[in-house]
């Protein structure tokens, strides 16, 4: 189990990341969870000690295996740009929040093919958060029943990725633990060039059951209008280990 009197906290390894600190301190106000547009600062009630962005920083790089040099300079762009929490030094520095958390995920994982990814990490960033979520033929699918899950559950239809992903990580911030077996319920896709999004959620009694899985894709406006016959393409993906991580860096520190 992680101590909260540590002053930063190690990164998870594979046996100590199935296991969390104390649940926070308080359940947020629906006013503080259905915000408009890119969500923000009220996001910051899900953690009862809130992480620096140093912090996060260090657990992203060290959970997707990207150098945390660049992983920093993600996160400078999209401070520079109003996408991450900023402040002073001291007791007024910089907290993040499961929003900043899911918007430098969303800025590494969207990271353009060709280009210069970095220079361009908020417009990457403020792309794939905007797209909506779109309902399939069969309807809006029922998110199986998880305590992870019921705030993306709970998602009005006309969502975002962003509001979902960070629906996502500020419900684990709720959780006190998972075990080994649910490690696998979870995918989060992104797309290029064609900026779409997918989540995966598996159904804990089926987790290996691809008729009981949700998914749920997320596109842009005119999307079908403007997709091109390109062939180079690339998706990449992160599992509930990722969102867990950054979960609990939002949990312990402090």
């Amino acid at each position: 189990m992680f101590s909260r009197m540590s002053s930063r906290p190690a990164p998870l390894t594979a046996d100590l990341w199935l296991h969390s600190p104390q649940l926070p301190s308080r359940r947020p106000r629906p006013s503080e969870f259905y915000a408009n547009g890119i969500d923000s600062p009220p996001f910051a009630c899900y953690a009862n000690g809130m992480a620096s962005p140093g912090e996060l920083v260090a657990v992203m790089a060290d959970t997707l295996g990207v150098p945390s040099a660049t992983v920093a300079q993600y996160d400078r762009v999209l401070a520079e740009n109003g996408l991450r929490s900023s402040g002073g030094r001291g007791l007024s520095a910089a907290k993040v929040t499961a929003a900043d958390a899911a918007n430098l995920l969303i800025a590494i994982m969207g990271s353009p093919i060709s280009g210069a990814p970095i220079k361009e990490a908020a417009q990457t960033c403020k792309l794939y958060a905007a797209l909506r979520y779109q309902i399939g033929p069969r309807g809006r699918p029922k998110i199986p029943s998880h305590e992870l899950f019921k705030r993306l559950a709970d998602l009005p239809t006309t969502h975002s990725f962003h509001k979902a992903l960070v629906a996502l990580i500020a419900g684990a911030t709720e959780v006190d633990s998972i075990s080994t077996d649910e490690r696998g319920l979870l995918d989060v896709q992104l797309t290029a060039p064609f900026f779409r999004a997918r989540i995966i959620v598996h159904d804990p009694r089926a987790v290996f059951d691809s008729t009981k899985w949700a998914r749920l894709t997320y596109l842009g406006r005119g999307y079908g209008l403007e997709r091109r016959d390109f062939d180079l393409r690339q998706s990449r993906e992160v599992t509930l280990r990722t969102i867990w991580e950054l979960a609990a860096t939002l949990r312990r520190s402090g």
